[in-house]
């Protein structure tokens, strides 16, 4: 059996040796930019990671929104390290900069470490293109390197940074502040989460400290940290250059959905726009012609059973296909392991060539103790990266912006297949037909076609895809096209929001009729169960002991119960 490995290196090996890799590396090692696409899922970050480890200069992957960035941050990290990798999101946090936007004391460091060509993968959102910084030269000069151990003159430390801008205040609250209690200087850098105590034994730093400010508990030991030595403001004249003015021009630059980031940009009011970019470029899942066509497909759905999971796990095994299962952390990876082993020895029972070849299969399988955030398929090059939480239907949390409207983002157009049928917010039911492009007042621009009862077509502006979304039904329904220029759309939205409400009124009807009607009330705890309960070794958290005791009371009330009790 596989032992349990900590990231995905058989994998990004394997991948980096891959023709769609080879390709698309000699192709930006001549400074020309290339495309590829139907990369799914994780396999996005999984291909910048091959490509980054085949060549020798740092990395600026552009994606459209921020919760990209923490998948795509999460995933690179399973490929090449944590080390490696770092996000720069779009998101102001609790900061010296006011509505400026400041960025993370992390972020400065991805950034300083981008612009000395370090070999570095920094990922950003468009919306992070839009935060004024301090120009090349003023970041460098005004970043603030300190190490435990280290030799500092206290006085001239304090008024330093004092003259730099930070409040001297009695105790820490936000960003700015500086505070001083004999031999300890608590200091709240801008972009940092929390302030830091630096205890001096004379001039020496004796320790490092990040801590709570309310509570004033400490949270973690640092060895050494970085920050901005200086408080910025809105209207400091500094703040002169963006993320892109910090790009060396030695770098790779990745588009993550070219067109989902220069949409992003339009509706930030930015002037930038990708296609002015003149590194060597990656242009991944863009919409209409491309170099490279990456064969990858989605993790199956296997319905939340270990045996569904067993049997596709067994026909890629037969089919010569390496499979990696991920979740996170060793316990997880054991516990699916054990659930797969237990169901292969009860299928044993029954058949026993069918439960050794899912034994044959887990033997084969790897195992790693961190899960992408998207498993993947990618059988052309014989490997399948699968992650638990998918398995299970643990599904992460939806994309944030255009997914939140409850529309389409450009990703979803890549998706789609010419004769899908697809739904306009406004007009109604329409049939996909690919890209087009038309003039629209001398200018020439990129539509979504859609075809509408009557061969009407309707050209949808890539700026509204948020008001289109994919029909569904049950499988197999054909659904009727909509007219344009009819009420009859509207009429059945009308009608739509009249059931909703009808079945809203019923299930309050259904929920007050249950509340009346007499349920099955427990007894109150005996002793033995106060006994029982006192054995246990370990204490009960207050959430745990909290939702023990409004369990035990709904039990003992006369009513039906309703409750749900979900923990990690």
């Amino acid at each position: 059996m596989q032992s349990i490995q900590s990231d995905y290196s058989a994998v990004l090996e394997r991948l980096a040796a891959s023709e769609p890799v080879l390709q698309a590396a000699e192709a930006l090692t001549r400074s020309t930019s290339v495309s590829i696409k139907t990369l799914v899922g994780s396999s996005r970050a999984a291909v910048v990671a091959a490509l980054w480890s085949v060549g020798s200069m740092p990395f600026l992957v552009l994606t459209s929104d921020d919760k990209d960035v923490d998948d795509i941050v999460h995933d690179l990290a399973a490929f090449i390290g944590a080390d490696k990798v770092a996000g720069i999101r779009g998101a102001v946090r609790h900061s010296a900069l006011a509505t400026g936007g400041m960025i993370h004391h992390e972020q400065v460091d991805a950034l300083t470490r981008l612009k000395d060509r370090e070999r570095f993968i920094v990922v950003a959102s468009a919306a992070a293109l839009a935060l004024r910084l301090p120009a090349g030269t003023e970041l460098s000069s005004s970043r603030m390197n300190i190490a435990r151990g280290e030799d500092i003159d206290f006085e001239e430390f304090v008024t330093g940074l004092i003259l730099a801008g930070f409040e001297r205040t009695d105790f820490v609250s936000k960003p700015g502040q500086v505070a001083v209690h004999g031999g300890i200087v608590d200091v709240f850098p801008g972009g940092w989460d929390n302030p830091l105590r630096l205890e001096f034994w004379g001039n020496t730093i004796d320790s490092i400290r990040e801590f709570e400010p309310l509570s004033q508990r400490s949270i973690r030991e640092h060895g050494d940290v970085s920050f901005l030595g200086r408080v910025y403001h809105e209207d400091d004249a500094t703040l002169t250059s963006g993320v892109m003015d910090h790009v060396p021009t030695q770098c790779i630059l990745v588009l993550d959905g070219p067109e989902a980031i220069d949409a992003e940009l339009h509706r930030n009011d930015s002037q930038l726009e990708s296609s002015d970019w003149k590194w060597p470029t990656l242009r991944m899942n863009p919409l209409g012609e491309t170099d490279i066509i990456a064969k990858t497909a989605v993790q199956p759905t296997y319905s939340a059973t270990i045996e569904m999971l067993l049997r596709s796990a067994s026909q890629l095994h037969t089919r010569k296909v390496s499979v990696t299962l991920g979740a996170d952390g060793r316990q997880n990876v054991k516990r699916i392991r054990e659930l797969c082993d237990a169901l292969a020895d009860q299928i044993e029972e029954d058949n026993e060539s069918d439960g050794a070849a899912y034994h044959r299969t887990i033997n084969a399988m790897r195992w790693a103790s961190v899960a992408l955030s998207e498993g993947f398929l990618w059988e052309e090059l014989g490997f399948a990266c699968l992650t638990e939480h998918q398995v299970f239907g643990r599904q992460r949390a939806q994309r944030r912006s255009k997914k939140q409207e409850g529309g389409f983002s450009l990703r979803d157009l890549q998706q789609l297949h010419r004769g899908d049928f697809v739904v306009h917010a406004d007009k109604g039911i329409g049939k996909f037909e690919g890209l087009d492009t038309i003039v629209i007042n001398g200018s020439t621009v990129e539509c979504v076609k859609l075809a509408f009862l009557g061969g009407d077509n309707l050209y949808v502006h890539l700026n509204y895809v948020h008001k289109l979304s994919k029909y569904a039904s049950e499988e197999g329904a054909v659904p009727k096209l909509s007219k344009l220029g009819s009420a009859e759309w509207d009429r059945k939205k009308a009608r739509a929001k009249k059931r909703i409400k009808d079945i809203a009124r019923d299930l309050i009807k259904l929920y007050a009729l249950r509340k009346s009607q007499p349920g099955f009330a427990f007894a109150a705890d005996t002793i033995w169960q106060k006994e029982f309960e006192a054995s246990f070794q370990y204490e009960d958290t207050p959430d745990q002991a909290k939702a023990t005791s409004e369990v035990k009371f709904d039990m003992e009330q006369a009513t039906p119960m309703d409750r749900l009790i979900c923990g990690d």
